[in-house]
């Protein structure tokens, strides 16, 4: 196995940032060689925005979804009912919360240390610690800041089959990065659906 891992967390509602962001994964997808996966290990959004607030937390995860992001750790910020209009809508990256488990071509991803992989499966939990780490092949992730992204290559050591971390960085977006204009569009797009949700809810009688 060859796997490129790029993940961001805590980027707690800063919608207008995702378009440079977009820009700069992609740099980083083109000079990876092999399988990438684009994940989010938590706080995407926060309630104290208020696009998070007026639409229960879906609006970075539409972006997030329009940017190729493959799953995303939502505990803490989506409501149940927003999760379900997400679902309902087709959403194609995935929706992790607490005792969720994700599959894509044999590498599982959750967002709690649990026993669910099977002997030389690749396990991911999506939530950051203090730096990254694998043991019996679940690979646990170094927190990350807004405008920063993890990188961890995977590959396997031996004729075993064991996995190992080959390399891990952690690189923060240039300044001069410039805004991808479909998602620029989108983000435009998603805010002015979430101040159509506010007036609609102020309209509504007590």
């Amino acid at each position: 196995m060859q796997l490129n891992l790029l993940y961001t967390a805590n980027l707690r509602g800063n919608i207008a940032l995702l378009p440079r962001m977009y820009t700069f994964l992609r740099s980083l997808q083109q000079q990876a060689s092999g399988r990438t996966m684009l994940l989010d290990a938590g706080n995407a959004c926060a309630d104290e925005i208020w696009h998070c607030q007026l639409t229960g937390g879906r609006s970075m995860l539409l972006v997030m979804d329009a940017m190729g992001y493959q799953a995303v750790n939502i505990s803490g910020f989506l409501t149940a009912a927003s999760r379900a209009k997400l679902v309902q809508n087709r959403m194609a990256m995935a929706l992790l919360a607490a005792g969720d488990v994700w599959e894509q071509e044999g590498v599982l991803v959750t967002v709690e240390d649990q026993a669910v992989a099977q002997p030389h499966q690749l396990h991911i939990v999506l939530s950051g610690i203090t730096q990254t780490a694998m043991a019996h092949h679940q690979l646990q992730l170094a927190a990350v800041e807004e405008g920063q992204v993890g990188i961890v290559q995977i590959g396997s050591a031996g004729d075993n089959g064991r996995l190992t971390i080959t390399a891990t960085e952690v690189r923060t977006m240039p300044a001069s990065t410039l805004p991808d204009p479909t998602i620029t569009a989108t983000v435009d797009f998603v805010l002015s659906e979430a101040r159509y949700y506010g007036r609609d809810d102020t309209s509504k009688p007590d």
